[in-house]
Formats: C-alpha cells, structure tokens, sequence
C-alpha cells in the first residue's frame, strides 16, 4: 500500500511543478491601470533585461490625469503650491486646461526631458511638481508635450512661473511639459 501511495505522490508533485510553473509564465498587472505601449509580441522572446530599460509594457492611471511639471532648480524658490496653474497645449490653436497641485518631488534631480528649443539648457537640475487635471477627460494623451504655467504670488519675483510637462496619468512640465496616467 506504501509503495502504490508513492507511485501517486510522484506524480501529483510533478503536477504541482508544472502549474507552478505555469502560473510563473502569466503576466499580471500590479495595480488597476490602462496599457498605454506594449513592446513585446505572442512569441516574441523577450529577457528579464528587453525593453530598453522601459520595461515590455507601460502601464498608467487614466483617471485622474496627472502631469508632471519640471521647475529648473534657479525658479523652485518662486514656486508657491497655492497658485493658480494652467497646462497649455503646444502648437496650433492655445488650448488651456486648468490643473490642481497634488504634491511635490522632495528632491531636485538632473533634466531629462529636452524641448529642443535653442535656449534651453541641458545642465540644468529640476524640481519635479505633480499636477493633476480639474478636467475628467482634458483630451490630452499621455506623453503629450504642454506648457505649463503656475502663478507665483504676490511681492518681488511675482507673475507666472514656466514649466515643462507632460501628463496622462502622470506628465513633465517646466515651461514644456507631457501629459501622462
């Protein structure tokens, strides 16, 4: 009886390998969200290092929508959470979509994303600010280039403060930005 038990239990172990397996071949999402690019295919061999550092997939957020804004570090002093801020799309017709302060990236880190304006430094260090949409659905897709603009308050130094950004869930914005989610 011992002997026809292990018999049994050889297999059922095998089983259990072979779903592990399995289920270690799925891929899941870590969180609810939209796929926004996929750059791996059915059948496409694809390493833990593929994607060119992007990863396979890219997930986001659709709602709310999110833009990031880079401040250059020699104008984060002027930046006040309180003022008014307006995400602008570039090119053709001026488009203005108003954005709420949600929170600030509490460190200062080296430019990444570039305009290619000739007036553009590309040594420049940046405060990255999150924004986010008032709007549910501003027709502004994650990636897209915006200008943003934040009001800096009353007293020397005031007016309107540049940004760059880009959103759809999350976005870039110092003067130029890019929707993101």
């Amino acid at each position: 009886l011992a002997i026809a038990r292990a018999d049994v239990q050889v297999p059922e172990a095998e089983v259990r390998a072979l779903e592990t397996d399995l289920d270690r071949s799925v891929v899941r999402a870590p969180s609810d969200a939209t796929i926004l690019r996929v750059t791996a295919r059915a059948g496409q061999f694809a390493s833990a290092s593929s994607g060119g550092g992007d990863g396979l997939v890219t997930l986001g957020q659709l709602s709310p929508l999110h833009i990031r804004v880079d401040v250059d570090e020699l104008d984060a002093w002027r930046f006040d959470p309180a003022g008014r801020a307006v995400a602008v799309l570039r090119g053709g017709k001026r488009v203005e979509f108003p954005i709420a302060y949600v929170r600030t990236v509490p460190v200062v880190i080296p430019k990444r994303t570039l305009t290619g304006e000739n007036s553009e430094r590309i040594d420049t260090r940046v405060l990255q600010l999150i924004y986010r949409f008032v709007q549910d659905e501003p027709g502004v897709l994650p990636g897209q280039v915006l200008d943003v603009y934040v009001e800096t308050g009353a007293g020397a130094g005031s007016g309107a403060l540049p940004g760059a950004a880009s959103g759809a869930g999350a976005a870039q914005g110092s003067g130029a930005g890019a929707a993101g989610g």
